[in-house]
């Protein structure tokens, strides 16, 4: 082939590469021309709105502040650092539904709780209630007419710090609504604290010098208090304290499912009717051996 042929062919070659060129590039200008469609303007997001409580037609439920709150103290005295029990009752007392919470306990509703020895002028905030408190920000539940909900829960963080001393003390109770704005007040109850007995010492001085003497009946850290608990419950078999190890160390192996372990502290609370956990004892056990639980 001659050395013009082969001039020409590159020639052409080459224009038809420039002409292919200019038409992609003409095409990419008229895509990058096309204006991306402009958004429609949304305005502000809606509120989200709660489902209604009560159909439309119906009047409007009762006020949180329409309720009542009471706490009840099952006793009447115990021991230095012996928890405290403690019943939380919410009542609704109107002609109508109120504006509630479908469950209440320390550890995840908005209980405040003080206490005042009864010589004492100034009232003492307890700044916990529970080790794992956590204040849940539910919204409101309706609560019936003549409904009434409770929880029953210890006082076991600090005592020390509460009932120093023996004496005489008031606790109050305030419950508040979901957004912390409103609050209803209990009454007052009042309990005895006493010093421990000659019988009651050992416990209580192996409870007061140990470095878990301010929690030890939590549950917090209980792969840490479990030996102090196993004595109480062993060597003091008969102290008030151990009631409250028995059940502490029951509770936390039926769920760690070591019912072995579990049965022989649940056992030792089964007859025991005045213990403010009876009724859970007696769930336990019935769950442990297969059957309903006794009466």
């Amino acid at each position: 082939m001659s050395r013009s042929v082969i001039i020409g062919l590159l020639a052409i070659s080459l224009a038809l590469a420039l002409s292919g060129f200019d038409r992609e590039s003409a095409r990419t200008a008229e895509l990058l021309a096309i204006p991306f469609p402009t958004p429609s303007p949304m305005g502000p997001m809606p509120t989200p709105t709660l489902p209604p409580f009560f159909p439309p037609n119906e009047p409007p439920p009762l006020p949180f502040t329409s309720l009542t709150l009471e706490i009840i103290a099952p006793s009447q005295a115990v021991l230095l650092l012996q928890p405290v029990p403690l019943i939380v009752k919410l009542t609704n007392n109107g002609s109508r539904p109120a504006l509630g919470y479908k469950a209440l306990g320390f550890r995840t509703s908005p209980i405040y709780v003080d206490v005042r020895k009864t010589d004492a002028s100034n009232r003492t905030p307890v700044t916990q209630l529970d080790p794992l408190q956590v204040f849940s920000n539910k919204p409101h539940a309706a609560l019936p007419s003549g409904e009434s909900i409770r929880s029953t829960d210890l006082l076991t963080l600090n005592l020390s710090r509460y009932f120093p001393e023996p004496g005489t003390y008031e606790i109050r109770a305030k419950l508040a609504n979901p957004g912390r704005t409103q609050f209803i007040e209990s009454n007052v109850v009042i309990i005895a604290v006493r010093e421990p007995g000659p019988l009651d010492r050992p416990a209580y001085n192996l409870i007061k010098d140990s470095a878990f003497g301010e929690y030890l009946f939590s549950g917090f850290e209980f792969n840490r208090t479990e030996t102090i608990l196993e004595t109480l419950a062993t060597m003091h078999p008969q102290s008030p304290y151990a009631r409250h190890a028995n059940y502490l160390l029951g509770e936390t192996y039926f769920h760690r499912r070591d019912y072995v372990r579990a049965l022989p502290k649940l056992v030792r609370l089964e007859n025991d009717n005045g213990f403010i956990y009876a009724e859970k004892v007696r769930r336990y056990l019935a769950e442990i051996r297969g059957g309903p639980p006794r009466p």
